[in-house]
């Protein structure tokens, strides 16, 4: 028998061996088990797949060839059909150093209640924890007008030295979140959104006022229920500086001034980092504007939406294969299935930044991201189908 012979047998024998087995090998153009492509046009054959293609629930390749998948660079994003009930609790230095800021923000919390439930109709209930030394003041869930009336009352006065008990509001917080979860159960599909707003940084939970690290206040967000944490959104609001004495003197104080050196900016945006939760910071004093807009941005159609993340996944939900920034999927080999699913995510409503180099942030609106990362002022969108592979 000649090789020809030989080969074709043998190529028929595998097939047999794999019908047997129950299993569809999917009919790619070929490709070499030496990790490298055959320098021929055949090796590589492309088809590119629409915004529209994207949004069907089922999607079929057009050749049965294709090993290879391009997405859609920019694709508009659609209006989501419903809105996801919020608990939300502002956590809110009270100090004297708050004297100027005070009432800025809390007619911005009172304004951004009022609009996300009487404006907007939204299904949302508010909390508010306010802390000094320790935590001086605290409003359970409740609705807008009972949240207005409660806070108005907060006066901006004490704390005896330069660090707050800022981490204890925030550790408080999550406690609230907890609490209300095992007694209210009907809210367990609710976001759970904090809101950190101070100029002062903030010590640890040890009470010592002179440590500042938030290990121990991690360890808090580390012990919160999965189903919990899942729903968790961590935004603040915090000064770059705050007024102290920067020159003692014999009686009182030399000179007063702006200074750095116990402001609490540095510190949550730190600690959202490590976090790693969803959200973002915000300019001190918190206005809103900005809130309000984060939470209608998800819901308004026309984004321009540009590519991020993809990734493939075999019927037992495996990710296979994924690709990022060139969208562009080369699918594996030897690859035995039916049907792929598919879930593209991108960047909505700003411009996808690379890592190469750090962007100036916004202004008034700054999204937290890891070190060594690009912000990016956008809004995630994902989309999921399933690719029929004939």
């Amino acid at each position: 028998m000649n090789s020809k012979k030989k080969i074709a047998l043998a190529s028929a024998l595998l097939a047999w061996v794999a019908a047997s087995a129950g299993c569809k090998q999917s009919n790619f153009a070929s490709i070499d088990n030496n990790n490298s492509p055959k320098n021929s046009a055949a090796a590589k054959v492309a088809q590119s797949l629409s915004c529209g293609d994207e949004k069907q629930k089922l999607v079929s390749l057009k050749n049965p060839q294709t090993n290879e998948l391009s997405f859609a660079k920019s694709c508009t994003s659609e209006a989501s059909s419903t809105r996801t009930p919020a608990d939300i609790v502002f956590v809110i230095d009270i100090t004297g150093s708050m004297e100027d800021s005070l009432n800025a923000v809390k007619n911005g919390v009172e304004k951004f209640a009022l609009g996300l439930r009487q404006d907007k109709g939204w299904d949302a209930r508010f909390a508010a924890v306010g802390y000094r030394d320790n935590i001086a003041s605290q409003v359970n869930f409740t609705d807008e007008k009972n949240l207005a009336t409660q806070i108005s009352s907060w006066k901006a006065i004490g704390g005896n030295d330069a660090q707050e008990a800022g981490q204890l509001g925030l550790a408080t917080a999550v406690e609230m979140f907890t609490r209300d979860l095992a007694s209210n159960p009907a809210r367990a599909s609710a976001s759970k959104n904090i809101l950190f707003i101070g100029d002062a940084i903030s010590y640890a939970l040890n009470n010592d006022h002179f440590d500042f690290s938030t290990a121990q206040l991690e360890r808090v967000f580390a012990s919160v229920p999965a189903e919990l944490k899942s729903k968790m959104k961590f935004y603040h609001s915090a000064a770059k500086e705050v007024e102290q004495c920067l020159k003692p003197a014999l009686f009182g104080c030399a000179e007063l001034g702006k200074s750095a050196k116990y402001a609490a900016y540095e510190q949550i945006t730190e600690l959202a980092k490590r976090l790693a939760l969803p959200g973002r910071g915000f300019d001190f004093p918190f206005t809103e504007d900005i809130l309000l807009k984060e939470f209608l941005d998800e819901f308004t159609p026309g984004q321009a939406c540009t590519f991020k993340t993809a990734s493939i996944k075999d019927s037992a939900g495996k990710v296979v294969a994924s690709v990022k920034e060139s969208g562009t999927f080369e699918l594996p080999r030897n690859l035995q299935a039916d049907s792929l699913g598919i879930e593209v995510e991108r960047c909505c409503g700003g411009a996808q930044a690379n890592n190469a180099s750090p962007v100036p942030a916004p202004s008034r609106d700054v999204r937290i991201m890891p070190v060594g990362t690009a912000a990016v002022d956008c809004k995630s969108n994902k989309r999921s189908f399933t690719l029929k592979l004939k």
